[in-house]
């Protein structure tokens, strides 16, 4: 469903077919069928009847409430979202393309990022207050934040305070006290041979995403810290050296050695991810 910015009496409602309202949703009328399988619909800011639709054959733009589709953007790939901001900035997810962005009076469309992976977007929507501040659905159910335009994303999940300057000091933390084991940016100890074992049958893991670091939630990595782990003496209890605000700068700072698919399937989400 899609109010249109440019008269809030327009409402779009897609299924199989496109329903119209003209009257704030008093009354509908069918008006024709939508371009294939829809996953998303976003009214134009401009213009009340221009309709976007994000569809399994590719994103498409109707210029009369639905009645004729033509193709919005130059490759027909499966388009999981669109969104249409108030100032007319259109963000879209092409599968195997990524975060795609245009004005809608050109339809000049840019590639923002397609650091994606195998995840994609089911909805995005940006912040009316700051154009660079994006905030988005993943298919994992995850909340994703973008404070940069959409280049660059993280876990809204005790995170959306994590700016580079928190980054920066977790990674001092890192530094000075988990490097030695850890690794240099966290690529664990021993990192080349996989059948490495301490003393205790473990080796210091790797904290970056080549291993199971992201298996595991924002509190969990940052109790870990504080109280150690009951399955290797080496890591120790850190709670009389490092703050609880020290322990959550260096979470952040290992989370932004991760990939969006990590940063996506993290905690909970893993074992769907993996499957």
């Amino acid at each position: 469903m899609a109010i249109s910015p440019a008269d809030p009496n327009v409402m779009f409602g897609a299924n199989k077919d496109l329903q119209v309202s003209s009257d704030g949703g008093k009354n509908w009328e069918i008006v024709g069928e939508v371009p294939g399988e829809v996953f998303d619909i976003a009214a134009s800011a401009q213009d009340s009847n221009t309709l976007f639709a994000a569809t399994r054959k590719g994103l498409y733009r109707s210029p009369d409430r639905g009645k004729s589709w033509e193709a919005a953007y130059m490759v027909l790939k499966p388009t999981t979202m669109i969104d249409v901001a108030a100032d007319g900035k259109i963000h879209a997810f092409i599968y195997e393309i990524g975060l795609v962005s245009a004005e809608e009076k050109d339809l000049d469309w840019k590639n923002i990022s397609n650091s994606f992976q195998d995840r994609f977007f089911w909805r995005l929507e940006s912040d009316p207050k700051n154009s660079n501040r994006l905030f988005a659905i993943a298919d994992t159910g995850a909340l994703m934040m973008s404070k940069d335009g959409g280049k660059a994303w993280t876990s809204y999940e005790n995170h959306e305070w994590a700016d580079n300057n928190v980054i920066e000091k977790g990674r001092v933390l890192f530094e000075e006290n988990c490097q030695d084991c850890h690794g240099e940016r966290g690529v664990g100890e021993k990192p080349d041979d996989m059948y490495a074992k301490d003393d205790f049958g473990f080796v210091a893991p790797p904290l970056n995403d080549s291993a199971h670091g992201w298996h595991h939630s924002d509190q969990g990595i940052v109790e870990t810290i504080l109280n150690g782990s009951s399955r290797n003496e080496r890591m120790i209890a850190w709670k009389d050296i490092l703050t609880r605000g020290d322990a959550e700068n260096l979470v952040a700072y290992i989370k932004s050695l991760w990939s969006f698919r990590s940063t996506a399937c993290q905690g909970s989400r893993h074992m769907s991810c993996m499957n």
